[in-house]
């Protein structure tokens, strides 16, 4: 096969990878790392729909799925619906589910897309990008960071993952199981 043959082949190869990746992100269990030293995130600020402050202390003594994420990025759209379904799955006094929008300039966008997608078991809470980049240093979305009992930042998923299979929620459920901070 000449030179010109071979790229071709090999470019088709990787946009089916692509496209299979988008349709099967990997399990979040795969992607996570930890945090080490746990990292204290008290500084993020959170507000309601209505723009109420939300404190990540309110969460204190369960487990936190922290979800960054906006309604303009197409990864954070897909992995949603994962997302929702992680909150049905789990107990709410030992696990929760949070999403934080960055839409604070246009709350309706997030408002929309979970009405659009059927989700109404998650609240809709949004966060503030430079609030986001002096607390984390960084701002790809999606990413999701675990946070212990004692709200302390302690894994981090960078990128579309699915948050509802097997191995996740057994992971996710031992954590929440142990007495001591992680």
């Amino acid at each position: 096969m000449h030179r010109r043959g071979f790229l071709s082949l090999a470019a088709a190869g990787l946009i089916a990878t692509r496209a299979h990746a988008q349709e099967h992100p990997p399990s979040a269990v795969e992607i996570v790392r930890p945090i080490l030293p746990p990292q204290d995130i008290s500084s993020l600020i959170m507000t309601d729909i209505e723009g109420a402050p939300v404190a990540l202390g309110d969460y204190l003594g369960r487990i936190i799925v922290l979800n960054l994420w906006a309604s303009w990025c197409p990864p954070c759209r897909r992995e949603m619906p994962s997302l929702s379904r992680l909150g049905d799955l789990v107990d709410p006094a030992q696990i929760t589910v949070l999403p934080l929008a960055f839409d604070k300039a246009n709350p309706a966008r997030a408002q929309r897309f979970f009405k659009h997608a059927g989700i109404t078991n998650l609240p809709i809470l949004l966060g503030d990008g430079q609030n986001l980049q002096e607390v984390f240093g960084q701002g790809l979305l999606p990413t999701t960071l675990i946070l212990d009992k004692s709200g302390q930042h302690i894994y981090t998923a960078k990128g579309e993952a699915q948050w509802d299979d097997a191995p996740t929620l057994k992971w996710l459920n031992y954590l929440a199981s142990r007495a001591e901070p992680i």
